[in-house]
């Protein structure tokens, strides 16, 4: 997007170079309607339409929020919400799927527990 964006004005640099290069540089204005002037017009119209219409759009959900119970924010006390939820807290500061890895991660100890106490056996007996 932001290519197209550069394109566009290194085209409008351009056609207002070459439009106005083409005249007579001594002439500044003599009230004739050429296609720098229709081409600024053109743009003008653009910004003209661009905000009139942002304008209704913004009433219209400035109107919306106001006047509208479907369209009404609620109002949130965030510390609130936050404390209830630190006391509510069961899992020790744990994200959702910690839990389940941490069952995971039990029963493969359970499977091999025998392995595991063997080996660190193996190895206390090696240091001593």
């Amino acid at each position: 997007m932001l290519f197209i964006w550069i394109c566009c004005n290194g085209a409008y640099f351009y056609i207002v170079l070459k439009l106005t290069s083409s005249g007579d540089p001594q002439l500044i204005n003599d009230g004739s309607f050429g296609p720098l002037q229709g081409f600024t017009l053109f743009l003008a119209w653009i910004v003209v339409f661009r905000v009139f219409f942002a304008s209704i759009y913004i009433c219209k959900w400035k109107w919306r929020y106001a006047f509208n119970p479907a369209y009404k924010v609620g109002m949130y006390n965030l510390e609130r919400t936050y404390r209830k939820l630190r006391q509510n807290k069961k899992d020790g500061d744990l994200s959702s799927d910690d839990e389940e890895i941490y069952e995971a991660a039990r029963r493969i100890y359970k499977e091999h527990e025998k392995e595991i106490t063997e080996k660190l056996q193996m190895e206390a007996d090696d240091v001593s």
